[in-house]
């Protein structure tokens, strides 16, 4: 995602932690800020004790959709699918407030959609800003 300055850019990555004493899966969003150096070492994290997002299922596959911004970069979503021991697919979509000028992701939100079994990926942010 362009930042302000209309030279940098965010890049937002994915990534999971699984808690071995509770067999639970957590996303984390780390976001690296890209200007004329490179991608910079360091990752912005979600502040606020927000680090970690626990999903509602107990889980052994987790794959990950798209991330989309909004077109007021102000938001962001992420459409993941996971797989549990008995096989069954379930969809998860996290939403969060971003701050475009820090990279700083706050607000995150865990939802499960979709129906059983089906596989999503794709998602989008409709016109107005509202609805995903």
């Amino acid at each position: 995602m362009k930042a302000p300055n209309k030279k940098d850019f965010w890049l937002v990555a994915p990534s999971r932690k699984i808690d071995n004493t509770t067999n639970r899966n957590y996303y984390q969003l780390s976001v690296y800020k890209v200007d004329e150096n490179g991608i910079a070492p360091n990752p912005t994290l979600q502040d606020g004790g927000l680090e970690y997002v626990q999903t509602n299922i107990v889980t052994h596959f987790t794959s990950y959709g798209q991330i989309k911004f909004n077109k007021s970069s102000n938001r962001l979503a992420l459409i993941s699918h996971n797989r549990n021991a008995g096989n069954t697919v379930y969809n998860n979509l996290l939403i969060a407030d971003f701050n475009s000028e820090t990279g700083q992701i706050t607000n995150l939100s865990q939802r499960s959609i979709g129906v059983a079994n089906e596989q999503t990926y794709s998602i989008e942010f409709d016109p107005s800003d509202q609805y995903v």
